[in-house]
């Protein structure tokens, strides 16, 4: 990934493919809710959380007790008995199956064993766990469980860090496929796969599978994501950047405008992004021979006090 990209990226959510953010904002929502008084939509939180719990972990995992447990406090807290035991039963049948499930047992040290070896450099070690766990999922959870995606980047990160791509590419493609079956092709949690797949790409000069990757990316942000929002401009300007590097200055352009209009309006003329997007468009208009447009471009920059060159 590009520093500045990077540098954006820093900024926006985690994975979703990891299965925590969602499992976080509900429960932040569920005690906010029970805080407010309205239990109803607490309650309706706190299952959604164990909906997804169970989505990611699998049903025997210590998130899906926790879970559990916290449904059969609230219900206590509310007086009802019944349900509080019957969920507080559960999460003690999980926990214990927990300790013995071997599935998830040896899944578990796999990924642990696999993280250890990866830390301490040792990559065979980690391929080898990270395999074993892989197969491990598919067995207990079926090939197209969230946690299987998890483990697939992992093991693509070993590959792409030793320069193994032929290796790497089937994973990631996997990783894409059970993100779609698990959430939909149009949905917000696949941007940050579908944006690693295209630096994937664009890292080894095949900027032509980059692309379409890009342009769905900037088409779910532009379903998803408020019209104004600087997130949906970064999205615009990766593609942009795309298009710069393959000399398809037109289709660039107009990317750079609207991305342009968004961070000025949200971030400000002196923000580090519009700054950046202002130099873009110089490059774009020296190169197309259009030397008024990019004067005007290069005042707004001396304007702030920041050179008309773009960042690598």
């Amino acid at each position: 990934m590009k520093a500045w990209l990077l540098a954006l990226a820093l900024a926006l959510p985690l994975p979703a493919w990891a299965g925590t953010m969602k499992y976080e904002q509900l429960g932040e929502a569920a005690v906010g809710a029970e805080h407010g008084g309205d239990y109803a939509k607490a309650e309706k939180y706190l299952k959604a959380m164990l909906a997804e719990s169970r989505r990611y972990r699998g049903n025997i995992h210590p998130e899906v007790a926790d879970t559990l447990e916290q449904l059969a406090l609230f219900y206590s807290r509310r007086g009802r008995h019944a349900e509080a035991e019957s969920y507080r039963r559960q999460s003690r049948a999980v926990q214990e199956k927990v300790r013995t499930d071997k599935a998830y047992l040896s899944r578990t040290a796999h990924l642990e064993a696999g993280d250890e070896a990866k830390y301490d450099g040792d990559v065979a070690g980690a391929e080898k766990h990270y395999k074993a766990a892989l197969a491990i999922t598919r067995k207990s959870l079926g090939s197209r469980h969230p946690q299987a995606a998890t483990i697939l980047d992992s093991l693509s990160s070993i590959y792409i860090k030793q320069g193994r791509h032929a290796e790497a590419e089937p994973l990631l493609l996997e990783m894409l496929k059970i993100q779609e079956q698990n959430h939909g092709a149009e949905d917000y949690n696949l941007i940050f796969t579908l944006t690693y797949l295209s630096d994937f790409y664009i890292e080894q000069g095949r900027h032509a599978q980059a692309e379409p990757y890009l342009k769905r990316v900037v088409r779910i942000a532009g379903k998803t994501l408020r019209p104004d929002e600087p997130e949906r401009a970064a999205y615009m300007e990766n593609l942009a950047k795309l298009y710069l590097d393959l000399g398809r200055l037109a289709e660039a352009e107009p990317l750079l405008k609207q991305a342009l209009a968004i961070y000025e309006k949200r971030l400000g003329p002196t923000n580090d992004n519009t700054q950046r997007t202002l130099a873009m468009l110089v490059e774009v208009y020296e190169k197309q021979g259009r030397k008024d447009e990019a004067g005007q471009m290069r005042q707004r920059l001396a304007a702030i006090g920041r050179p008309a060159t773009p960042a690598k």
